[in-house]
């Protein structure tokens, strides 16, 4: 059957298409015009509402967004009680004090010399006032505080629209992707263990092979212990500082694999904390040295008064 003559053919059309943000954003009434044209012609009816709902849409929420700009910025703001206070002030600084005698002290004929007080000054000087500039009360920032911009950021979760809710109710097709909205979260990565291997130099003779000298070991808090000097330390400052107790640790370490014994970092920490007896004594020594480690007696008895026989 052959079509209706002066009728478009449907399948000849090119499919039209309008990016409602950015029409929203700079209509284009001409391009508007020619897509509502088009999809006449093609008798996609049902898309073309679907698009101009969009479009109405999201320039009515554009709308609605700079409304609300426009009202907090046009807000009007309480005035400056400081300001109100120097103006009503400022003439009372420059006029005669009510309580000053020091003119009636004097003779007659001397006051009459003096003449008359000094106007207070015009009052041009109040208005010079009120136009200077009030520096804005800066508003205390409530709800969540900006992340630093130098804590390293690393990918975290990626949630995606699942596919039952990829297909539009209205359409029945499937949507496109419009973006990814990013959000920050802080958040600390756990304790890291590590192994740290230590390397001896070894050497022995060429030539009659009888002389072997090896490297010497570095400083170790415990002889050939098998917990490392920055570990001891950290265990040292949890335990003691911040109250960590050393199961906590031990369990800590077993959930990452890392067998950790608490009675041995107990007992090197021990070891560790013997290290500073000689700083200890030291201190003790010098503290006890001192010429003046309690205040003397007379000045003790007269500061508190002895009970006497009659007393």
């Amino acid at each position: 059957m052959s079509r209706t003559k002066g009728r478009p053919d449907k399948t000849s059309l090119p499919k039209a298409k309008m990016n409602a943000k950015a029409q929203a954003l700079a209509p284009d009434l001409e391009a508007i015009r020619r897509f509502i044209v088009q999809m006449i012609a093609r008798g996609a009816i049902a898309e073309m509402i679907a698009a101009v709902l969009a479009l109405l849409q999201k320039m009515r929420d554009l709308n609605t967004e700079l409304m609300t700009k426009i009202a907090a910025a046009s807000r009007k703001r309480p005035p400056s009680e400081t300001l109100r206070r120097l103006q009503l002030e400022l003439p009372l600084m420059f006029g005669t004090a009510a309580n000053d005698a020091s003119g009636a002290e004097k003779g007659g004929a001397e006051a009459e010399l003096e003449g008359p007080p000094e106007p207070p000054p015009p009052p041009a000087l109040v208005p010079a006032i009120a136009e200077i500039p009030v520096k804005k009360r800066r508003r205390h920032s409530h709800g969540r505080p900006n992340l630093p911009g130098g804590l390293l950021r690393v990918p975290g979760a990626r949630s995606r629209v699942s596919d039952a809710d990829r297909i539009c109710p209205t359409c029945k097709r499937p949507t496109k992707t419009l973006g990814f909205k990013t959000t920050e979260k802080l958040t600390v990565r756990p304790c890291e263990f590590v192994v740290e291997q230590e390397t001896r130099e070894t050497c022995s003779c060429g030539r009659c092979h009888a002389y072997i000298v090896s490297a010497p070991k570095p400083d170790e808090v415990v002889a050939r212990g098998l917990y490392g000097n920055e570990l001891l330390v950290q265990a040292l400052v949890d335990h003691y500082d911040d109250g960590v107790p050393w199961e906590r640790m031990e369990r800590n370490a077993r959930q990452q694999g890392v067998p950790l014994s608490a009675n041995t970092l107990a007992t090197s920490v021990a070891a560790l904390v013997d290290r500073f007896e000689p700083a200890v004594e030291h201190i003790k020594e010098r503290a006890l040295a001192s010429s003046f480690t309690a205040p003397p007696a007379e000045s003790a008895g007269a500061a508190t008064p002895t009970r006497g026989a009659g007393s």
